[in-house]
């Protein structure tokens, strides 16, 4: 095998990889939204209760700004990136088993971390 054919393929595999964690990882975000309301229905949620997993989400999207967000510059690109698909495939897990308020605030929570500790691009110094 020629070295053009074998960097077709590895960057074919970056390619995969980058592809397979920007979904997980903004399906995880996305996926809950519509569900919501037949969660209502579901598990009886009030209108408060549902207004306040949306708000969990938003607090926890600001928290791990504050705290994750020079990260990916300290830590690297690459852990970061790790991290965040390995708390969204987490988080997408623990959506999928809720059963309450309690597991869909979790998941809310922990869905904003990956976003806002995901790299960001090398600033210029």
């Amino acid at each position: 095998m020629n070295a053009s054919a074998t960097a077709a393929r590895g960057g074919r595999a970056v390619f995969l990889g980058a592809a397979f964690a920007f979904a997980l990882t903004m399906i995880g975000t996305t996926m809950p939204t519509p569900l919501y309301p037949i969660y209502q229905q579901t598990f009886g949620f009030s209108q408060l209760t549902i207004t306040i997993i949306f708000a969990v989400y938003a607090a926890g999207v600001m928290a791990a700004l504050l705290l994750t967000g020079r990260w990916s510059d300290q830590l690297g690109r690459r852990p970061m990136l790790l991290a965040g698909v390995l708390i969204s495939a987490a988080s997408d897990l623990v959506f999928w088993h809720a059963r309450g308020s309690a597991p869909s605030c979790s998941h809310g929570c922990c869905q904003a971390s990956p976003p806002a500790s995901s790299p960001a691009p090398p600033r210029s110094r």
